[in-house]
């Protein structure tokens, strides 16, 4: 396979780089399928909750909600098996889809989150459970998106690790850096 790194014990960090491919390929929704029912309990977490129960074990397609502070769905759409174009705007908001492969973060992801000023992403990786990643300060991480991108295009990982594990890896290694906090919520044994 050759590339950067050859040889030295490590890989690139990061799938998924394709984008978009200058089409949009995603269907929006109805705001209204993915807030009715919490509306009660609006909160970042119930907003996930909310996903997970409508989109949580499709190992078909992505879909995407764009979810404020507050909770609400502002953005609601459906892609293809590898990817999802968000619905509405991004900036300040969070990005919760699924991911039928069931891994973590690809590389569009992350690039996607910096590019459009969302404060943070969710991948909810099927059968697994959900990777979250948000952003400390909003204000700050806009003056190093541009950083960010360019580390993220250029991440390696140790070869011993797996994808999920490497993405975690290199997350929590650059949160200080980049001012970021990743975690992964297991799915909850029923």
């Amino acid at each position: 396979m050759g590339g950067r790194g050859s040889g030295s014990g490590r890989k690139r960090a990061f799938a998924g780089f394709g984008g978009y491919g200058g089409k949009n390929i995603s269907q929006p929704d109805s705001i209204i399928k993915a807030n009715s029912g919490t509306h009660l309990l609006h909160s970042p977490e119930t907003a996930l909750e909310k996903f997970i129960s409508m989109h949580g074990n499709d190992t078909a397609q992505e879909h995407a909600f764009t979810v404020g502070e507050d909770g609400f769905v502002y953005g609601y759409s459906h892609g293809a098996a590898r990817e999802v174009m968000p619905a509405g705007n991004l900036r300040n908001r969070i990005v919760y889809h699924n991911h039928p492969s069931g891994h973590a973060f690809s590389g569009q992801d992350l690039l996607s989150m910096a590019a459009t000023g969302a404060k943070g992403v969710v991948a909810h990786a099927v059968g697994k459970g959900s990777h979250i990643l948000t952003v400390n300060n909003p204000k700050r991480f806009a003056r190093v998106s541009d950083e960010f991108q360019r580390a993220v295009r250029n991440a390696s990982i140790p070869e011993k690790m797996d994808y999920d594990q490497g993405v975690a890896y290199w997350l929590n290694k650059n949160s200080k850096r980049f001012g970021i906090k990743y975690r992964f919520v297991p799915l909850k044994k029923k």
